[in-house]
């Protein structure tokens, strides 16, 4: 057999966080010299059941050299396992037992093994108690919407407390994570109209104030995007900062659906004897489609 398994240092190919171990699809390919996307493709066309999923593949983002945020995975032992079991070859075999080794070694440093649940964290009984709340919450969303908005708000929930598993959100969090789902915008996303089915008319006023809101959102995901906000929040420990990104990020699908009426809020504001704003900004770019690359 190849020695590939003592010449990488596969301790670099796995992560821990909350007490558990696990490592991304970005660290697969790189492992098995494999292009990310078809890992991707790999893990998306995996022959498991929605609960396996659920517990061992958590949807994440990385930012590429460019600065956009794209997809990637973060994944179990368990996940690991039953995505690479098919990759075939001496090679892929070593690396495969050198990972594994790599999970069981990190895993005992951290003195349990990698199936975690431990008293900090909301584990199964906190779980139930989510999933109540977000059946109430998506009683008002049609029938066939209903386990996509389920699925949705736990990755939302994964990545806005920063944990693989929802299970692993800790205990004195629960409460935000119930205000979370409560709090989470249905409208844009789920409902393409008022819930009650009726409309709203705002005054030339309330259209400028409007835009004008629309303007300082615009620059504030402009400035996310250059400067990712909460992976600085992250990396200081400053949860304020954290939360900030992640809301920025989050609020991108209803700017954009308002932008669809960019011209028409503009024209109102310069009625009124007012200009300025992103719309100028973007005329002034010749690039006036530019919230179309907004990562949501």
């Amino acid at each position: 057999m190849s020695n590939i398994s003592t010449t990488i240092d596969f301790s670099k190919f796995v992560e821990a966080k909350n007490g558990n171990v696990f490592t991304t699809s970005l660290l697969v390919a790189k492992a098995f010299g494999r292009l990310h996307k078809d890992v991707l493709r790999s893990v998306s066309l995996l022959d498991c059941t929605p609960a396996f999923t659920e517990r061992n593949f958590a949807l994440s983002e990385y930012a590429d050299v460019t600065g956009r945020k794209l997809p990637a995975y973060e994944m179990t032992k368990d996940g690991f396992i039953f995505l690479v079991m098919k990759f075939a070859g001496k090679k892929a075999a070593a690396i495969q037992e050198g990972y594994i080794n790599a999970f069981n070694s990190m895993a005992e440093q951290l003195g349990k093994s990698a199936q975690t649940i431990v008293e900090d964290i909301i584990g199964t009984a906190g779980v139930n108690v989510l999933n109540n709340v977000i059946h109430q919450k998506a009683l008002r969303l049609p029938a066939e919407k209903q386990r996509s908005f389920a699925c949705t708000i736990k990755s939302r929930l994964r990545g806005r407390f920063n944990v693989a598993r929802v299970e692993q959100i800790p205990s004195q969090e629960l409460a935000d994570a119930c205000n979370f789902i409560a709090a989470y915008a249905l409208e844009g996303e789920y409902l393409e109209k008022l819930a009650d089915g009726g409309s709203i008319t705002l005054s030339e006023s309330e259209a400028s104030h409007l835009y004008s809101l629309m303007s300082h959102f615009f620059y504030l995901h402009e400035l996310n995007a250059k400067h990712r906000i909460a992976t600085i929040g992250q990396k200081l420990g400053s949860k304020p900062l954290l939360i900030m990104g992640e809301r920025i990020s989050e609020a991108g699908w209803a700017f954009q659906q308002l932008d669809k009426r960019r011209d028409e809020l503009y024209k109102i504001r310069t009625k009124l004897g007012v200009k300025g704003g992103y719309a100028e900004l973007l005329k002034d770019r010749l690039f006036n489609d530019y919230s179309k690359g907004f990562a949501v």
